[in-house]
């Protein structure tokens, strides 16, 4: 069971909301970004899916629109697959294929991510953080919810 890291608005909640992409802010700072999400959402015949961290410490800089933390405690079953992030990166910057990123399981790429199936069942929760964002890698705790 791997313990999952994802952030996201205080407004979207993983264990009810619906995916609306055209929310992140990927969307406008990444050419191309929708289309190349929606290959992926292609690829696993779903678009309900978030990006996760595999460890706490991935998570290097704050981004003023994710204020929420959210640690899920997953199952095989809730994931969808892996990616190795510096080749999600160059996908994203046209430099190679989706499936080039994509992964089946860890490898033991050193930095990766996890893709999350939507809706998040409350029983995979283990908390909820929200902060206040200070600098680019600073924030207060405002909420923590332990389930």
């Amino acid at each position: 069971m791997p313990t999952l890291y994802t952030w996201h608005s205080a407004d979207f909640d993983i264990t009810a909301d619906q995916v609306d992409r055209s929310k992140s802010s990927y969307s406008s700072s990444v050419e191309g970004y929708e289309e190349k999400i929606s290959a992926l959402s292609n690829h696993f015949g779903t678009d309900q899916h978030v990006f996760c961290f595999v460890s706490p410490e991935q998570h290097v800089y704050y981004e003023t629109d994710r204020t929420v933390e959210w640690i899920v405690e997953a199952q095989d079953e809730d994931l969808l697959g892996y990616v190795d992030n510096g080749r999600w990166e160059s996908y994203l910057n046209g430099e190679c294929c989706m499936i080039a990123a994509l992964r089946t399981g860890f490898t033991g790429i050193e930095d990766w991510s996890a893709i999350l199936k939507l809706p998040v069942p409350n029983k995979r929760l283990r908390r909820k953080r929200s902060y206040r964002w200070i600098s680019i890698n600073r924030a207060e705790v405002l909420d923590d919810q332990v389930f």
